[in-house]
């Protein structure tokens, strides 16, 4: 198995010196491929997170689902939170709504209502972005089955662009047009293969 550093080498048909770049194009393009990528691909992956207070800090994941007492909580936009919190308002989500929990999204964090307690919990299905892929990996951990390639597609069209800019830099313009017209369709593959893991069951 080649690691992902000879992969995209192949698909560029360069060296890919610059390791550190590399190493960060993989992990942003791998979270790039898991928030394209439909939930239901997603859930195989996944694992439940039971929260017992809030908020809950959803850094460096992707969330699939929130339920609170085994009742299925529904997603509200975080400018209608403050009626959801007002006693005085016919939407307030206090404990006697234990059957219509919402939740909602506040920067980082994520709030379910009613709060949830050591005795009526909350429980979030919950992908976890992969954050530390090094160029001379084979695999990624805990990654959906046949989205990798998808990755190193990803990152190569990435690492054209830059390849591209520093052909510029350097004033060879011929050489620079056409690394961006290989990054152009790398990205095209890219989207194919980003198609083509969606439509799996």
């Amino acid at each position: 198995m080649q690691t992902f550093k000879l992969q995209v080498e192949d698909l560029i048909g360069r060296i890919a010196s610059d390791t550190n770049g590399l190493n960060d194009m993989l992990n942003a393009t791998a979270r790039e491929v898991s928030d394209l990528l439909p939930k239901d691909i997603l859930i195989r992956n996944s694992s439940v997170q039971a929260i017992t207070s809030n908020p809950y800090d959803v850094s460096n994941k992707r969330i699939l689902s929130v339920s609170r007492d085994s009742y299925y909580a529904s997603e509200i936009p975080y400018g209608q939170h403050g009626r959801a919190s007002d006693s005085g308002s016919i939407h307030f989500a206090d404990s006697s709504q234990k059957r219509d929990p919402i939740f909602y999204f506040k920067g980082k964090y994520l709030v379910v209502l009613p709060e949830p307690t050591g005795d009526e919990n909350a429980e979030v299905l919950k992908y976890d972005y992969p954050t530390s892929i090094g160029h001379g990996d084979t695999g990624i951990s805990a990654f959906p089955d046949g989205a990798e390639y998808a990755v190193s597609l990803g990152t190569a069209a990435k690492y054209m662009i830059k390849l591209a800019s520093e052909d510029q830099n350097n004033e060879d313009i011929e050489l620079a047009a056409s690394t961006l017209q290989h990054a152009a369709q790398l990205k095209q593959e890219y989207e194919k293969e980003l198609q083509r893991i969606g439509q799996q069951k």
